[in-house]
Parts: C-alpha cells; sequence; structure tokens
C-alpha cells in the first residue's frame, strides 16, 4: 500500500514526471530470495505491468549500495543485454564510497532520509 501512495504522490509531481527520479536500493543484508519476494507474486506482476504501461515517471539513476554477490553476479549478466545508456543510468556504489558518492548523485545530505543505511 506505501508503494501505492508514494507512487500516486509521484504521478502529481511534475518534476518528477519531467526530470526523472533516482532510485537509491540500499541491499545490505538481504538474500536473494527475500529480495525476490518482498511482494506478493501477483502484486508484483500487477506493479510491473502498470509500471511499463502507464507510468509516466522516468528513471534518472538507479544507485545500487551494498551489493551482496548474488546481485553483483546478475547485474554483471544482465548488463551484458543493457544498452550503454541504460548503463549509464546505474550507480554501483563501492564499500567505503557512500558518503561520497551519495552526495556526488543525489545532491548531498538534505536529499537523503534522516537513518537511510549508514550514510551520513
Amino acid at each position: 500500500r506505501m508503494f501505492v501512495w508514494i507512487a500516486h504522490l509521484l504521478f502529481l509531481d511534475e518534476k518528477a514526471q519531467t526530470k526523472g527520479l533516482i532510485v537509491v536500493d540500499d541491499m545490505a543484508d538481504i538474500g536473494f530470495w527475500d529480495y525476490m519476494t518482498m511482494l506478493p507474486i501477483q502484486v508484483g506482476i500487477s506493479v510491473d505491468r502498470f509500471l511499463i504501461s502507464v507510468t509516466p515517471l522516468k528513471a534518472k539513476n538507479v544507485v545500487l549500495m551494498h551489493r551482496p554477490k548474488w546481485a553483483e553476479i546478475g547485474y554483471s549478466l544482465l548488463s551484458w543485454f543493457l544498452t550503454k545508456k541504460m548503463k549509464n543510468r546505474v550507480t554501483m556504489v563501492e564499500k567505503g564510497q557512500e558518503n561520497d558518492m551519495m552526495e556526488k548523485v543525489v545532491g548531498g545530505a538534505k536529499f537523503i532520509p534522516i537513518d537511510f543505511s549508514d550514510v551520513e
């Protein structure tokens, strides 16, 4: 439900539609199965169809932090099929570079939620 509420809020935001969103995914301490089953399968399929078909939002950048080994392997396989433009929209944050990279990608501490990961 929270996703739906936030999504509707973003749909009404002109800047989210024109400038795009930066999605930050902190993958610390999560296993493959838990990550893939965060949403029930039917909800996940519905959200996926909805996002692909009618969403007026665009992802400006997807930031992946604290990637477990399974995510690194998965992205390295997936990257073979991504265009250069799509690869440029994915930022991999290496351990120890969280603060610097988040400052650069997101625009500063004022744009990072309090207590998000271990970013200061």
